[in-house]
């Protein structure tokens, strides 16, 4: 069989989690290279100082360190879960924007699928705020696998919430 380069992103919140545990689940194959990405992103750096400003570069260094601190025990939490489960993987820690950093990895690593989770944001939210799992869908070179949020399928309980094998086993005895 051919080596799968499968791509998660991972931010800490329980959508992220949900995807990675979902690709555990139901897609992982013993031939899979895991990509699992973090970004960080880092206010910019103001050019100038105000002359009542404090110093803003100790307390923007300071916070950037804090969360790449935070990055990689997100990313370690992950790498041990890929370790206990016998995944082959690579912890890739980002200090840019997730949208566009996820589609450059994805490029970059030459990943065949993304996996990613939704936060079920409503339309008008994802208009206003934009949403990266929207933004990976749209721009992604590769497939992308989007994890619903657990509410919607209580929006949408007549779909499938079991795995694959039942889903196939139920298609096969169908009728019309």
């Amino acid at each position: 069989m051919s080596r799968r380069t499968v791509l998660i992103p991972v931010d800490g919140s329980e959508h992220s989690e949900k995807a990675f545990d979902w690709y555990c689940d139901h897609l992982c194959k013993d031939e899979d290279m895991l990509l699992v990405v973090h970004c960080i992103e880092m206010p910019p750096m103001p050019e100038k100082r105000f002359p009542y400003a404090y110093d803003y570069y100790g307390e923007w260094r300071a916070e950037a360190d804090k969360q790449r601190t935070k990055g990689k025990v997100l990313l370690h939490h992950f790498g041990a879960t890929c370790k206990q489960k016998g995944i082959e993987h690579r912890l890739i820690l980002k200090d840019e924007r997730p949208d566009h950093t996820i589609i450059n990895v994805a490029n970059e690593e030459k990943a065949d699928l993304i996996v990613i989770g939704a936060r079920g944001l409503g339309t008008l939210r994802r208009t206003v705020l934009g949403s990266v799992s929207d933004f990976v869908v749209h721009h992604s070179p590769v497939a992308v696998t989007v994890v619903p949020p657990e509410a919607w399928r209580h929006h949408y309980p007549h779909q499938h919430t079991g795995s694959l094998e039942e889903l196939e086993k139920r298609e096969r005895t169908k009728t019309c």
